[in-house]
């Protein structure tokens, strides 16, 4: 198998399981008579960008980030950000979003994917997200761009 068909695989499996380490995934790749040693899987995974989110029931399980997140719909995002989200302050020109324990970097990845102008980029904690608003752009054009695209969160 070349490396190409590998990471597709790989990224698949990341997306429609919740695998908790590589040797979950390496048994999983086992399971369809594909051999890789622990040290070809970590480059893998870091060729793909995976991280770890925090799981809803706990622990963690890997998670595909940003452009190579296939799953990665606006949908989907606004998902990540509405079960994380606890609460959002500001300071001059930046944020701060409070998060559940363990969400602020899939808060943040929803955050950086969803593209959003007025938000020049993050930087996540275990449940607190910094983001930086681009010049020009107040507080509250940026509340209203976010609850247009937010619906369900207090901000």
């Amino acid at each position: 198998m070349d490396k190409k068909t590998r990471l597709n695989l790989i990224r698949n499996l990341i997306i429609s399981n919740s695998i908790e380490n590589q040797e979950q995934l390496q048994a999983l790749l086992a399971e369809r008579n594909i051999d890789v040693t622990q040290a070809t899987l970590s480059r893998d995974l870091k060729t793909l960008k995976v991280s770890k989110s925090h799981h809803p029931q706990g622990g963690y399980f890997y998670t595909v980030s940003e452009g190579e997140n296939r799953r990665g719909s606006t949908d989907n995002f606004i998902g990540d950000i509405s079960r994380g989200f606890v609460s959002m302050n500001f300071s001059g020109n930046l944020g701060v979003i409070r998060t559940l324990p363990g969400y602020a970097n899939t808060v943040a990845v929803a955050f950086d994917s969803l593209g959003l102008d007025e938000i020049l980029g993050t930087v996540a904690g275990d449940d607190t997200v910094i983001f930086v608003i681009k010049e020009g752009i107040t507080k509250e054009n940026l509340k209203e761009v976010l609850r247009k695209k937010f619906p369900s969160l207090y901000i």
